[in-house]
């Protein structure tokens, strides 16, 4: 009789292991995109909310394509003041050294084209941002 057949918690372990294995995969390629400055934040927080993985790369491929040639950090921020579970949050910046009226008119048309349609889907678990150089 196979591990597989039986159900056996080994299995379930063998599942997990998998699981495990694909979100540092995925981290890794995430800290090749980002310049993460507090990578346990960033990590518990994705731990808790794994479907924001894929949607950070889809948010880092987005701001290349509107911001060019600019650094893209990611941070962890915590809320003292904040319900329990509901106060942590990915920040994203944009470093550019694009002037501020264009820069930020190009973070409206991110957020009116790209972000805003999909903002729902980030459980108000991630916020975009300027940065100025």
């Amino acid at each position: 009789m196979s591990i597989r057949q039986t159900g056996s918690a080994f299995h379930r372990d063998e599942k997990n292991a998998s699981l495990i294995h694909l979100f540092e995969v995925r981290l890794q390629k995430l800290k090749r995109l980002f310049v993460i400055s507090s990578l346990d934040q960033v990590q518990r927080i994705l731990k808790t909310y794994p479907s924001l993985l894929p949607l950070l790369f889809d948010v880092h491929q987005n701001i290349e394509r509107y911001f060019p040639d600019s650094e893209i950090m990611l941070d962890a921020t915590l809320d003292p003041e904040g319900l329990m579970g509901e106060n942590e949050e990915l920040v994203i910046s944009i470093c550019t050294q694009l002037d501020s009226k264009t820069a930020i008119k190009t973070l409206e048309q991110f957020y009116d084209e790209w972000w805003s349609p999909l903002s729902n889907e980030a459980t108000d678990k991630i916020s975009i941002g300027l940065e100025f150089v």
